[in-house]
């Protein structure tokens, strides 16, 4: 394939926008997910919200705005995917763990006592990792 030149590194197409959506719709459509992951994704998600009355108290504290719904959407197809390239047809918490800091991480608007004590989101999704709880 063609090699697009920036600067000293030279960077090559493997793949075309229409196979990444081909990949998208099959993976998709071929890979299983349980009721009880779906529930997973969505716990995690809420858990990210400081609205809930039993939000975590690092939440309560460092976030000022949490993950909105269509955040668990890319949360699980993220997971899909994960799962795929790692020869399943099928999504494990694993799976939702691995990308979870990746998926919410630029979804916390993190509160300014957060951005002061320096903590990091990725340190407030480790939190919500470690507390809800795994299908």
């Amino acid at each position: 394939m063609l090699g697009l030149k920036l600067g000293e590194i030279t960077v090559n197409r493997v793949t075309s926008p229409l196979d990444v959506i081909r990949y998208r719709k099959f993976i998709s459509a071929n890979c299983f997910v349980s009721d009880s992951i779906r529930e997973y994704v969505i716990r995690m998600v809420r858990a990210t919200r400081n609205s809930d009355p039993a939000s975590l108290p690092i939440v309560k504290e460092m976030v000022l705005h949490g993950a909105s719904p269509r955040a668990a959407q890319h949360l699980l197809g993220l997971a899909r995917t994960t799962a795929f390239f790692q020869g399943r047809d099928y999504i494990l918490p694993a799976d939702v763990k691995r990308i979870a800091p990746d998926a919410l991480r630029h979804r916390l608007i993190r509160s300014v006592r957060a951005e002061a004590e320096g903590i990091p989101a990725d340190e407030i999704i480790a939190e919500i990792l470690s507390k809800v709880p795994i299908p």
